[in-house]
């Protein structure tokens, strides 16, 4: 994910990528984006986990957090979506 999104940085393209999967049988969340995009990763991830029941943030590019189990795909990309329409 991460070699897509310098690319688009290099390329100024606004962008930000979200990952979810299972790391050692939890819920694991990964975020980046590029600078262009105006939007603080780590703000967004900490505001967006606190709204699903998990946690985490990072910087102004990455950030990354846990998410409660059985939390559904949809459920999260619906949620980052509406948060990212709001900014």
């Amino acid at each position: 994910m991460s070699g897509w999104v310098d690319s688009a940085k290099g390329d100024n393209i606004p962008l930000v990528c979200i990952g979810i999967g299972k790391v050692n049988g939890k819920m694991t969340f990964m975020a980046s984006g590029s600078g262009t995009a105006g939007i603080h990763v780590g703000n967004f991830s900490k505001e967006l986990l606190r709204k699903l029941g998990g946690r985490g943030g990072g910087k102004p590019n990455f950030a990354r957090g846990s998410i409660p189990d059985g939390t559904e795909s949809d459920t999260v990309f619906t949620a980052a979506e509406k948060l990212l329409g709001d900014n």
